[in-house]
């Protein structure tokens, strides 16, 4: 009997896996491998300062910057791995990114830590650059700043409006 629990709770303690997109790149470019790591317990805190990323095998013609890995919260307990890659000129074919993703947790409602490691397989190939997925979106000042702009334009044009309209003659504008 005590060794079914002690089974059971090994195995949802080390329940790890990851899941991720096939990459399309073109050559001479920029890119992020992107990955869902899922520790499967919602009442986990991830530690981005004491994760990492350790590149186990790729292609000669993609130069990944596990280095630069970033971690940030997907949904609870599931972390997004971000790991920034430059493909070279000379990229053709397809190939097979095997990366080493650590990752530290607590659940603090418990009271205990864990630091776990998943492989994660990354399948990637070279396209024409018109056909490669190109991760970039704006930043969110340049929105607010096109908000700004659309707001002032219609205060001023309401208070142009205001000034010429037969209103003014009533008094009740300037």
């Amino acid at each position: 009997m005590l060794a079914a629990v002690a089974l059971l709770l090994l195995m949802q303690v080390t329940g790890i896996d990851a899941k991720v997109e096939p990459l399309k790149v073109a050559p001479s470019s920029q890119t992020a491998v992107s990955a869902l790591v899922d520790v499967h317990d919602d009442a986990v805190e991830f530690h981005p300062e004491q994760c990492g990323v350790e590149v186990l095998k790729g292609p000669s013609w993609l130069n990944v910057a596990s280095e630069e890995a970033v971690f940030e919260p997907a949904a609870p307990g599931v972390v997004r791995v971000l790991v920034p890659a430059t493909v070279n000129a000379d990229a053709s074919g397809k190939a097979e990114l095997r990366l080493r993703v650590k990752v530290y947790y607590c659940n603090n409602f418990e009271g205990w830590c864990r630091a776990d490691k998943v492989d994660v397989k990354v399948p990637v190939e070279v396209v024409a650059p018109s056909a490669a997925k190109v991760v970039t979106r704006p930043p969110i000042w340049t929105l607010i700043l096109a908000l700004a702009f659309l707001v002032a334009t219609f205060a001023f044009f309401f208070l142009c409006l205001l000034y010429t309209s037969d209103a003014a003659d009533e008094g009740l504008g300037v």
